[in-house]
């Protein structure tokens, strides 16, 4: 049939046409009117069979550019993966006629699949190449407050062949069908997860991890492994020994050095046998060197099969230290990159990474590849490690003021938000500080989960200076995951088992667990880092925290005034409303400690002399020999006396002591001041007054 079906309903009787077009629906009636098979005569429709070479010589008219774009239509919709290059005269002509035309692609494609016309890029795009390689899912109702009116986590699992694929056919996909299959080239991997900014990106982890080397040879490109293919034979009399009438080196021979070469290597993978966790394996050689390599390989392997490719891969770069420069005549022209070669007079199979012709000869640079396969030990896949499919619940946080905590000057208090849940879902909540206005400020995300909880038995008030082995205060933690553990002393100076409880820091040596989520503390070290003060009878109910960096998130310091409060809130997934965390900030990581030792003694002529000791907030290791350092810009102190409440004197100096002679005495007794009174020493900072140390005596 030379003319169209259309041409042919032409002819039918009168009314015939119409009575079938009203048999059919609207969006039948719109498919037919862009069905081009049904309009387009027979040399319009591409030959049948397989060809190369598809011409149409016929006059103006006729519909040779209709039949192009007709013909790219039906394939950019039926297969996303092609690629088709538009060939004209000129761009502009390119784009004019074939692309928009009066029958170019955008003119005859329906209104329901219209391809993309981006003239800058030069390109055109249909819907079906959008999807290409990718999973679509879709949710019907979906009810986000189920999950805190955020979208989940979740995990999918997309498989895309249902069995081994070999590591050629990955090449050949990839590559729109650049790279053929090479039977010899038998690796198979159960998957493989290409990605990349090109072709080459995508293969990549390929090469690296199997060696493979790109050839060339009649029939196209294609990947070679180093334990694959026939090797040639370079017989003696191809090697070279005269170049251009001069005597000329047919081979030199090179080793790189030995610590070059890992001793370690490790290929991380997809282990199937883990639900397709990554994993890895490592192969370790015996000699000098101490360097590591690792190779990332985005493949479903076995664990087995994955270790033999680590040891082969381990010893190929063993083998492939040694080289060969070749100098051949043309008869070596045959020899392409990536064959394997053996060469007479020279022991082991080589591979060819490199022909030159110059100089009318030849020049192959060979590296060694390896003899054979490795004896391996049988691997283990391990064990998955999969997430708890738990409720995340709600969050508990609490506020804590630390004091400087290593040796270095602070300038800005220091102020902590430790955040957990009872759940063991839960993994972290949004931060907030809120100000007088009720206005909120985004901060970082919480921590990862603390240890912390509260305290279900009281303890007594106790010195700073001796081990408390009275107390013994019962800890209740938020989570049946949390524990505490011991430490010896020698631990605990290095700084083991910090734990604020209230504003006291402690460290304790020896742990009991006496119920669920319940611990005895025991062997305190009691008001460390100068929070002495704080040391008190602390009740049932104080927040206990312990002390960990990568589990405490700092607030930032331009949000921390000393003598302002500070209001916390936090929301995690599992909360309905804000948790709130509110306190005073007291600076005290900026803040110089109490002096100790004070003493008062009289001084022979009726006086007193007080005397005590300065400490320092950067000076915690009492080194023998040497003074601790001041720490502030100056060294100056406050005395305020006082009896009864009343303060009825005030002194500055600049050392730690002070003469209270007999006529300042007189003259404080004259005024109704005598009998029993206390001397408060402070340090003056940088920054503030330290907390008080208190001095007894009788005026």
């Amino acid at each position: 049939m030379t003319r169209s079906l259309w041409e042919e309903v032409a002819d039918w009787p009168e009314g015939w046409a119409e009575a079938f077009l009203a048999q059919l629906t609207e969006d039948a009636r719109r498919t037919l009117l862009h069905d081009w098979p049904s309009h387009a005569r027979a040399a319009q429709l591409p030959p049948q069979g397989r060809w190369r070479i598809w011409m149409i010589m016929a006059g103006r008219g006729f519909g040779k550019t209709r039949a192009g774009a007709e013909w790219v239509r039906s394939i950019a919709e039926s297969d996303g993966r092609a690629r088709i290059a538009l060939v004209g005269a000129s761009l502009a002509e390119a784009r004019s006629v074939m692309v928009e035309g009066e029958s170019g692609l955008l003119a005859i494609a329906p209104p329901w699949n219209r391809p993309i016309w981006n003239p800058a890029l030069r390109r055109l795009a249909w819907k079906s190449g959008a999807h290409r390689g990718m999973a679509c899912v879709v949710f019907e109702d979906l009810q986000l407050a189920d999950f805190g009116n955020r979208i989940p986590s979740l995990t999918f699992e997309v498989v895309a062949d249902p069995g081994v694929v070999a590591v050629d056919a990955i090449a050949t996909e990839l590559s729109g069908g650049a790279i053929g299959q090479d039977e010899s080239a038998a690796r198979t991997i159960g998957g493989y997860a290409a990605s990349g900014r090109s072709v080459a990106d995508a293969l990549a982890p390929l090469v690296q991890g199997y060696d493979l080397a790109l050839r060339e040879d009649e029939d196209g490109l294609g990947l070679v492994g180093t334990g694959t293919g026939v090797s040639v034979t370079v017989p003696h009399d191809w090697q070279a020994r005269i170049v251009n009438g001069r005597k000329a080196e047919t081979a030199k021979r090179s080793r790189d050095r030995s610590d070059q070469v890992p001793v370690r290597l490790s290929v991380r993978h997809y282990d199937s046998a883990r639900d397709y966790q990554a994993g890895v394996q490592t192969a370790v050689r015996a000699g000098p060197g101490q360097g590591e390599q690792g190779i990332d390989l985005p493949a479903t392997i076995d664990a087995g099969s994955l270790r033999a490719l680590a040891e082969e891969r381990l010893q190929g770069l063993w083998t492939g230290r040694s080289r060969i420069e070749l100098r051949c005549d043309w008869r070596a022209l045959e020899i392409v990159p990536g064959d394997r070669v053996r060469i007479a007079g020279q022991s082991g199979d080589w591979r060819v990474e490199r022909s030159e012709w110059e100089a009318m000869a030849v020049t192959l640079r060979l590296r060694q590849i390896a003899a054979g396969p490795v004896d391996v030990l049988p691997a283990g896949s391990g064990a998955a490690v999969a997430q708890s499919d738990v409720a995340h619940g709600a969050t508990q946080i609490a506020v804590v003021e630390l004091p400087a905590m290593g040796d270095d000057l602070i300038a800005e208090p220091v102020v902590a938000v430790a955040a957990s849940g009872a759940s063991a879902g839960w993994r972290r909540a949004a931060l907030f500080t809120e100000d007088a206005l009720g206005g909120l400020t985004a901060l970082r995300p919480t921590a990862l989960p603390a240890t912390m909880g509260r305290l279900v038995s009281g303890m007594s008030a106790a010195s700073a200076l001796l081990v408390d082995t009275v107390s013994a205060p019962v800890v209740e933690l938020v989570s049946d995951a949390m524990l505490l553990t011991g430490a010896d002393d020698a631990a605990l100076a290095a700084g083991a088992n910090l734990a604020m409880i209230g504003d006291e820091l402690v460290q304790f040596g020896h742990v009991v667990q006496v119920g669920a989520r319940q611990f005895r503390l025991e062997r305190l070290w009691r008001g460390r880092r100068g929070t002495e003060p704080a040391i008190a009878a602390h009740g049932v109910d104080t927040p206990f925290v312990l002390i960990e960096a990568e589990r405490l998130a700092l607030l930032p310091a331009t949000q921390l005034h000393p003598g302002d409060p500070v209001r916390v809130r936090a929301i995690g997934i599992g909360d309905a409303v804000p948790v709130h965390g509110d306190r005073t900030v007291t600076g005290i990581a900026m803040l110089p400690v109490a002096p100790v030792h004070g003493t008062v003694e009289p001084d022979g002529a009726g006086g007193r002399l007080f005397a005590w000791v300065r400490r320092s907030r950067n000076g915690w290791r009492w080194r023998d020999g040497v003074d601790v350092p001041l720490g502030e810009e100056r060294e100056a102190y406050a005395l305020v006396l006082s009896r009864a409440g009343t303060v009825f004197r005030r002194v500055e100096v600049a050392a730690p002591g002070w003469s209270y002679d007999a006529a300042a005495m007189a003259a404080d007794r004259a005024a109704g001041h005598g009998g029993a009174a206390v001397a408060d020493i402070r340090q003056i900072g940088t920054h503030g007054l330290s907390p008080a140390l208190s001095i007894a005596f009788t005026l």
